[in-house]
């Protein structure tokens, strides 16, 4: 976790754009424990003592309903308990994984939506409350742990690496070198590597991904950063080196556009979000309602379940 630590030190000593915000921490977050792991993760309520703590925040695929996964979530009977402990043991592979990047990289606290809103409510009163500052917790995050090597919860972050076979082996013979050269397939940039992982074709991971100020891509190729600012990957390539990135309208987020290209970034976004997968058909609309208050501040006025009210004649017909 050495690289990645530099990529975030980085980052927060001389990004302008990827500013820490200490203003903000949700209403719930995982306390992971101790750096060393002496104690066990549990719920932890915050207050407005809190709102300077830093906390990162965990982007990854539920997948089928299993058993374990189902514990995962936290209830109204579980709530009580998780607040004194929520044992490693319990935890799906995936979030087991992201409580120890934490601690690696010497942080306290993670959002995991699991187990910070209480799931299985009728009314899904506190579903509702809580999603509803989806964008405040994703943007206001120190960094988001970004599970692409996982399809499913149950699934650990930190799998094996892909390699790709040898495809072309060529015998060189001379003076100084008389060996076989093995030629492999270019390591995957991010744009390729995200196109073909489970996390990319879901409709909640996009509006997190959007909202991120920094994000941290764990693909079975290898590990990306990736951050308003900059790209970098583990074989030490930067954004210049693996071209145009497949998250680059998360940028219009941080910088005033004009009408035109104000619209045209919130189509392409829509455009992509109604092919993305939900479990439930009903999210439609709340996965996008984070980005949408994201953009709020830029369109100027009132949002219609996908479409502005100033921009409504054209909405209508586009």
């Amino acid at each position: 976790m050495s690289l990645v630590q530099a990529w975030l030190n980085d980052c927060r000593q001389s990004h302008l754009t990827c500013r820490d915000n200490s203003n903000f921490i949700p209403s719930r977050v995982i306390d992971v424990g101790p750096l060393d792991g002496s104690r066990e993760p549990r719920l932890y309520l915050t207050s407005e003592k809190d709102r300077c703590m830093p906390y990162l925040t965990l982007s990854y695929c539920w997948g089928e309903q299993t058993e374990q996964n189902t514990n995962l979530v936290t209830t109204n009977i579980t709530f009580n308990e998780r607040q004194i402990s929520i044992p490693m043991d319990d935890l799906p592979l995936c979030c087991k994984d992201a409580v120890k990047i934490t601690r690696k990289l010497g942080f306290r606290f993670i959002w995991i939506d699991a187990i910070c809103i209480i799931q299985e409510q009728e009314t899904k009163e506190d579903w509702i409350k809580e999603s509803g500052q989806m964008a405040q917790i994703y943007a206001n995050s120190i960094l988001t742990i970004s599970a692409g090597s996982s399809d499913r919860c149950n699934d650990s972050i930190l799998q094996p690496r892909y390699e790709s076979d040898v495809g072309l082996q060529i015998q060189v013979k001379g003076n100084i070198l008389n060996e076989t050269i093995g030629i492999r397939e270019f390591p995957a940039a991010l744009g390729q590597a995200l196109w073909k992982t489970e996390i990319y074709k879901r409709g909640w991971t996009m509006q997190e991904r959007t909202l991120s100020n920094r994000i941290l891509h764990f693909t079975p190729h290898q590990i990306f950063w990736q951050c308003t600012t900059t790209e970098h990957s583990e074989d030490g390539r930067n954004k210049e080196e693996m071209g145009r990135g497949q998250n680059d309208h998360r940028l219009y987020l941080r910088k005033e556009l004009n009408p035109i290209k104000l619209e045209d970034a919130w189509y392409h976004i829509v455009d992509r979000h109604k092919d993305l997968a939900l479990t439930d058909p009903g999210d439609r609309l709340p996965a996008l309602a984070g980005i949408a208050k994201a953009y709020h501040p830029q369109f100027k006025c009132k949002y219609l379940a996908g479409l502005w009210e100033c921009h409504l004649p054209e909405n209508l017909l586009w």
